[in-house]
This record gives C-alpha cells, structure tokens and sequence, in this order.
C-alpha cells in the first residue's frame, strides 16, 4: 500500500487516505473526552456525563437529576463507569446500557469514591476510608455492585487503581508517611500481590492498562512497563518539558507531550521515536491539548476480502480565548486505512504500516486488534 498523507479536516470534510481528521464534538461551555469504545465517545459537558458517536450532532446528555454532577470515564461493553453527584458525595457510578441504567456503587454519604476503569473482572477505582482527620484513599476493585476488595496495599499512606487488564489492576500509592513520594503499582486482585513499578521515582503512577502493558508517568516522563520495575520504556520526547501518558491499545499509547510549555496531545507506537504530535493537526487557534483514551476497530471493507481499520482517540483542546473564559473542546481524532486479507474470509492478526506524517517524523502503525468483547454485560454487573 501507498505511504498515506497527514491530513487535518474539518468535522464535516471526508478523511484523506491513510491520514488523521479531527472533529470537534462540542465547541460550547467546558467539555472532555475521557473514553472511546466502538462507534462511541465518553466524557462530560458542563460537569454532566455524556457521550457522543463521532459527530457533534450526536451529543447525549445522560443527566438525570438537576443538580447532578457527573462524568464517565471508561467503558467496557455495554458498562460505562465514572462518578455521581447529587446532593452527597461524589459516588463511584456504573451505568449499564445506557443513561437511565445508572447504579451507585458507594452509596454512604460519609464516604467518596469513584470508578477509574472497567474490566470483565470488575470496575476498579477509588474510595475514602476512615473518619476526618484521618481519612486516606483506598484503591478497589468491586467485584459486583455490592462486594469490592481493598486493595490498599499494608502500611501504605494512600493508594488509588486507575487502570485494568485481564487479571490486573494498576495505579498508585504513597509507601510511607515520612516520603512524599507517589510510587506506581501492580495488583492481581489482592492487597498482598501488589507490585512497586518505580521504587526509585519521586512521583510516577499508571493511568492506563490494556494486555501485559501498563502506561503512565515516572517523574513526570511518560513511559509503559510489562509489569516489573526493570521493564520501564521511556516515551518521554528529548524536546518536551513534561510528558504523560492516559490509556492504551494494542500496541499504541496516548496522552500529551508539554512542548514549549504548551500541553499537546500525543501518540506513540511503544518507542520514544514514534511520538507523534496530534496536536499538529488541530484547526488553527488552539493552544493546548490532551489525548485521554484510545480504541481500535477492524471493519468490513466494500470488497469481499478487504477491511478497514480504524484508530480513535479522544480528548479535549482549550482554543485561545479559553484560557480566559474557560472554554474546553471535546476532540476525536481518527486514523482510517484499508486492509486486505491473506484469503477469503481470513483477517490480517497483525499487519505493519508506515504513515508518513511530513516532518514530525514517521509512526509505525501495526495493526494487532484485540478480540471482540464476548459478554457486553459481564457477570458482575447483572
């Protein structure tokens, strides 16, 4: 296939050939992108859940109460999890199918919490413990909608899950009262089996999980492991202040890279070379950026035995008078390209690609899309 052209496009315009468009799924108020699953887009609008399906008319509000505050924030099959607000504290939230089919997983009104992502094994997330002053941040796993496991690890100041895998849960803590440091960690469903990614960092956690690897930061450089502290990758481009990594899929990353002291959202291919400035191909007059989640989908091409692949990812961009009004936009940028198979009926399980992105340097794309999900309702949420 022919090397494709980056391209930005405008909401309305036909994506070039093997090339990034950016549509704008809300231009109005304060809005993010938090998560992206199949045809559909998850974050809030004014402090409000909501979801979009890749254009901006298709905005759903998933408000149910007037003076709620909420968001979503992952999503695994038909399950999306986040948090809820309304009169109480801020509860850890599931909502099954759609807005209406929002449970609460914490309902005390003397605790908060919040659910961070979503696996079959359960959402996993974070919840207060104690009474004030003394209270600390626990990370969970719920098992269902009433039993959850503390995963705080022994001795710990504070901890928090933000990320899962099949059998792993990943996130943070603070080892000691006396450090201030913030370590990056691994669970496997328990307490005991939890895994110091960073012993020697000041400040590192993971944000994102998908397979065997787990990205995040480690002082504030963005970086992946494959769940041991010698595995650590470093992402962290030589010309970026700070860089950050959110969410992971197949064998891409995402989050932002602070370029001359801007945030821009970012992608990356499991190597510091393959950074790829997303923000580059946003319309003119917005300044920062961030890339919070990312998706991958293999579609039926308009030819028996060809295929399309599809890469999204969301996030959000502050245009220049938002940094004096406040306003935030709520970004997709997608990467569409053909495939075609070995055979009849045969799907390419993996297929390397070259896109040329002019001077930004080249990105490896390879396509390693994972199984479809087999219970959209998994076990724990019925």
């Amino acid at each position: 296939m022919a090397i494709g052209i980056l391209v930005c496009a405008a909401a309305s315009s036909a994506p070039g050939q093997d090339g990034w468009t950016v549509t704008i799924l809300r231009s109005v108020g304060f809005s993010q992108g938090f998560a992206t699953q199949g045809e559909e887009q998850f974050g809030w609008a004014d402090a409000k859940a909501c979801s979009w399906q890749g254009t901006s008319e298709t905005f759903l509000n998933w408000q149910q109460f007037p003076g709620e505050i909420s968001n979503i924030g992952c999503a695994f099959g038909q399950v999306r999890g986040g948090s809820f607000r309304n009169d109480s504290p801020t509860n850890a939230a599931i909502w099954i199918g759609g807005p209406t089919g929002l449970r609460i997983l914490e309902p005390s009104a003397s605790e908060t919490s919040a659910v961070h992502d979503i696996d079959a094994e359960g959402p996993v997330g974070s919840l207060s413990v104690g009474a004030a002053p003394d209270r600390h941040l626990h990370a969970v796993l719920w098992r269902n909608a009433s039993e959850r496991v503390d995963l705080h690890p022994p001795g710990a100041v504070f901890s928090s899950a933000s990320a899962a895998a099949p059998g792993l849960q990943a996130g943070l803590f603070g080892p000691a009262s006396s450090q201030p440091d913030i370590h990056a960690c691994i669970w496997r469903g328990s307490a005991e089996s939890m895994v110091d990614l960073s012993p020697t960092a000041r400040s590192s956690r993971v944000a994102g999980a998908t397979g065997d690897i787990q990205v995040g930061e480690f002082d504030a450089r963005a970086c992946l492991w494959r769940g041991t502290a010698e595995s650590r990758v470093d992402l962290h481009p030589d010309e970026a202040h700070r860089s950050f990594c959110y969410d992971a899929a197949s064998v891409y990353q995402v989050g932002f890279a602070n370029l001359k002291f801007r945030d821009h959202a970012a992608i990356w291919a499991g190597t510091k070379a393959s950074f790829l400035d997303l923000h580059s191909v946003l319309p003119a007059g917005y300044v920062m950026s961030q890339a919070r989640s990312i998706s991958t989908s293999l579609l039926p091409g308009s030819r028996p035995g060809s295929y399309r692949y599809r890469i999204d990812v969301v996030g959000h961009a502050t245009p220049e008078k938002g940094r004096f009004d406040g306003r935030v936009d709520a970004i997709l940028w997608r990467l569409e390209g053909q495939l075609k198979a070995g055979g009849p009926g045969k799907l390419p399980p993996r297929v390397s690609r070259r896109i040329g992105v002019g001077k930004l340097g080249r990105l490896k794309f390879v396509i390693d899309f994972s199984k479809p999900i087999k219970e959209p309702v998994p076990r724990w949420a019925r």
